[in-house]
């Protein structure tokens, strides 16, 4: 067999040490390992090993492979590497590599561990044309425990339908690569996994400090939430290990409508479905086909400078036969309702009734200029402006106001008499040079806002 490398000995010959009248015993022959493991840094799902590798053919380096042979610690781990070293590829041994050089020190970093545990490993070489492979010696090292160091949540930017927590945590980068991170929820305490009302993982960049957006949640109550860490163990399981458990409490009902004094005692949203507040930027709250569930998101693509829509099939079209799902004449209040199934209780969209009384009993309409920021790239230069947008306030019987921007249309629960694969819809806009609320019908394809409103009859 092709010999990777040289090996150095010294012998020195009886003959010759006799004639020089020596009564030594035989000389010891030297030989130096070609690679040895030294250092080695474990963490929970890792272990970073260091180690030299001495008298290689630097072809062998640059074309072979290199890296740390491991499985968990067993007995017969030494007859498992050295299968693999005689040119059995043992599934009884996992391999990874490669790692990096700097002259003959060499390090090595091994992933897909799991907790406490101990594991056989050597570090390999194997030349570039595999005709022959080298192994260090066997040693053993055991993992960490696993303690990813959260903190209590804390809560912020509570909406109608979802809120941010913060998770810290004292983890490492290296124990952070080897699990998942994330926030579950429940309405009662005391849960785990196992009866959690939603389990959110976190999927931006690990950090001390990251925000969950937490969805789901719905008015007028109080939600129990705790940080977690997932990771697989050795059988495929999933293992889970918490923080502390928190509670935050969403926002109320009362908080979110405004009492027009409308006959029908009917109060609407002071914000649109999706969104925490009346905001100056177009793209805040989602949008929606009518009956969906689905949400259509706005992005600014920021290599372009424009948006662009991540679009949802339509559920309830069918292209082939160019047909709409018949999903009754009224969806207000109904499963097809966006509004009533996010935030229960007494809200739903307005019907086309809603927005006739409301039309009806508007003492005044007033108009008010805003702007928001927006930016676009120009040769990778990125310019920043403001666009200028304005906002219709209509005053109620009671003086209340609510607000909408202009020519954003919304959608109504009521089917188009006239045209079944068309719905009513309303917008702000300006007839003969005066702000006015208008009632439109839109194919039932069209992306629009929610505007939800509470029914004391539900």
């Amino acid at each position: 067999m092709k010999k990777i490398c040289s090996f150095i000995a010294i012998s020195i010959s009886a003959a010759l040490l006799s004639s020089c009248g020596d009564n030594e015993s035989d000389p010891v022959i030297e030989v130096q390992d070609p690679i040895t493991a030294g250092q080695i840094t474990p963490s929970s799902f890792s272990a970073s090993i260091a180690g030299t590798f001495k008298d290689i053919n630097k072809l062998d380096i640059a074309l072979g492979k290199h890296g740390v042979l491991f499985c968990p610690k067993t007995d017969n781990a030494a007859q498992i590497f050295q299968s693999w070293q005689k040119g059995n590829d043992n599934p009884d041994c996992s391999i990874s590599g490669k790692g990096t050089f700097s002259g003959d020190y060499y390090t090595c970093t091994i992933y897909g561990l799991y907790p406490e545990t101990e594991y056989s490993y050597c570090l390999f070489l194997q030349n570039m044309d595999n005709s022959a492979r080298e192994i260090s010696a066997v040693g053993t090292f055991t993992t960490t425990a696993f303690n990813p160091g959260f903190d209590a949540l804390k809560f912020g930017n509570i909406h109608f339908i979802d809120a941010e927590a913060t998770v810290n945590s004292t983890m490492s980068m290296l124990d952070a690569a080897g699990c998942t991170i994330g926030v579950m929820l429940s309405q009662t305490s005391g849960f785990d996994a196992g009866n959690a009302q939603a389990i959110i993982d976190y999927t931006g960049q690990f950090g001390k400090m990251m925000v969950v957006k937490v969805t789901g949640i719905k008015p007028d109550s109080t939600y129990f939430c705790r940080p977690f860490a997932r990771y697989k163990t050795n059988n495929g399981d999933d293992e889970y290990v918490y923080g502390p458990e928190s509670s935050f409490s969403t926002m109320t009902s009362a908080q979110m409508r405004v009492d027009l004094g409308l006959p029908s005692g009917i109060m609407w949203a002071n914000c649109d479905l999706g969104d925490y507040r009346f905001s100056n930027n177009r793209r805040t709250a989602p949008y929606y086909k009518w009956g969906s569930m689905k949400e259509v998101i706005y992005l600014l693509n920021e290599q372009q400078g424009f948006w662009e829509k991540i679009n949802q099939e339509y559920e309830y079209y069918d292209k082939v036969a160019e047909t709409y799902a018949d999903l009754g004449t009224e969806i207000s209040g109904t499963q097809y309702d966006i509004a009533h199934q996010s935030l229960g209780g007494k809200w739903r969209m307005p019907t086309k009734a809603d927005v006739e009384e409301l039309m009806e009993n508007i003492k005044q309409v007033t108009t008010r200029n805003t702007t928001y920021s927006d930016f676009v790239m120009v040769n990778g230069e990125k310019y920043e402006y403001d666009s200028s947008v304005k906002i219709h306030e209509l005053t109620g019987p009671n003086n209340n106001r609510i607000s909408f921007l202009e020519y954003e249309d919304y959608w109504c629960g009521s089917v188009c008499e006239t045209d079944y694969s068309a719905a009513y819809s309303f917008s702000c806009i300006f007839i003969n040079n005066s702000p006015s609320l208008s009632l439109n019908h839109s194919i039932r394809i069209t992306d629009m806002h929610i505007r939800p409103i509470w029914d004391p009859n539900m």
